[in-house]
């Protein structure tokens, strides 16, 4: 799909999500994502991962609207994609950049604890949900900047870093 170069007036969903208007290619966007987490008994790292349109695992992420936060809009894709509510960490896990259809993504992630998962969410139909032990979380991430932010992830909440595989 071919993002128009002439950012329509009305507002209208495209393949990199629903916005207000569409990016121009060669635009730069800002983009938020939460990587939610919970500690098992033993202190063990689970994560929940979500799964895109290609049904790859990923984490919820969502373009930063105007007016709003990359806080709120991390926690407002959780609750979209994942059907998750949670608390944010207070430091940000990191970020990370890519092109998708001539735009440039700039992605800041934020780990999330889940608080609460709801039988019912908004994008239910579209999208699977699983918790994963970490080890198994950082193999199902294909995207490499995704599963840096995941080790940086696991140090912080376990307070002891892990060897894994790239």
């Amino acid at each position: 799909m071919e993002v128009p170069s002439v950012i329509p007036s009305s507002p209208q969903t495209t393949a990199i999500g629903s916005v207000s208007t569409v990016p121009a290619v060669g635009a730069d966007v800002q983009q938020a994502a939460a990587i939610p987490y919970r500690l098992d008994p033993d202190g063990n790292l689970w994560v929940m991962l979500i799964t895109n349109h290609r049904g790859e695992w990923i984490v919820p992420k969502g373009m930063i609207d105007a007016n709003r936060t990359a806080e709120q809009t991390a926690l407002n894709e959780s609750l979209e994609e994942a059907g998750i509510t949670g608390s944010l960490d207070a430091e940000r896990l990191g970020t990370f950049r890519y092109t998708k259809y001539g735009v440039s993504l700039n992605v800041a992630v934020l780990g999330m604890r889940v608080e609460r998962v709801l039988v019912r969410w908004l994008e239910q139909a579209d999208r699977e949900r699983e918790w994963f032990v970490y080890a198994e979380a950082l193999e199902r991430l294909t995207r490499p900047d995704l599963r840096r932010l995941l080790r940086v992830l696991h140090d912080r909440v376990t307070g002891k870093p892990k060897a894994t595989a790239a």
